[in-house]
């Protein structure tokens, strides 16, 4: 055999390995630690409102750095880097640095409600500095389902809500 052909198999093997590999792991959809988030989310709101929350649909955001500091009404997270409206479970000095906008990756969520016609959406955003990055979850400032719709259009979320 020659040697171009034994190096080329060297190289080679490992390059298809590696790919079968990550083809047959990849597991489409969001990240896990969004769901993660989510589901911290879920809870923290049954713990204060009794109220039940189910996730109907991720969808990941086409346009996240439209995702203004106004769009935001409340951050939740547990950031041991940025300064977040409500933290879970965190010591009082995390999150010592203000969120830096806007995030790189947004994921919109629809929540389903236990009132049988209530939705809401939340927001996932991957917020990143020179150093450091973490993902947060915010409720949106918006008030009225149309407020909430053109929120997610401007974001490029293909979601919706009803009124």
């Amino acid at each position: 055999m020659s040697r171009f052909l034994k190096f080329s198999l060297a190289l080679l093997l490992p390059i298809v390995i590696i790919g079968t590999w990550a083809i047959v792991t990849y597991k489409p959809g969001p990240p896990g630690i969004v769901e993660v988030q989510v589901q911290r989310y879920t809870n923290y709101l049954y713990s204060k409102t009794h109220q039940i929350a189910m996730v109907q649909k991720i969808v990941h955001a086409g346009l996240p750095t439209n995702f203004q500091p106004d769009m935001s009404q409340t951050s939740f997270g547990d950031s041991p880097y940025y300064r977040t409206t409500n933290n879970y479970n965190s010591p009082a000095d995390w999150g010592a640095r203000p969120l830096p906008w806007p995030p790189v990756d947004l994921w919109c969520v629809r929540l389903q409600l236990d009132v049988p016609t209530s939705t809401t959406v939340v927001f996932v955003g991957e917020h990143q500095d020179i150093f450091n990055a973490d993902l947060i979850l915010h409720e949106p400032a918006a008030q009225t389902a149309p407020e909430l719709n053109a929120m997610l259009a401007r974001v490029g979320c293909d979601l919706s809500v009803t009124p």
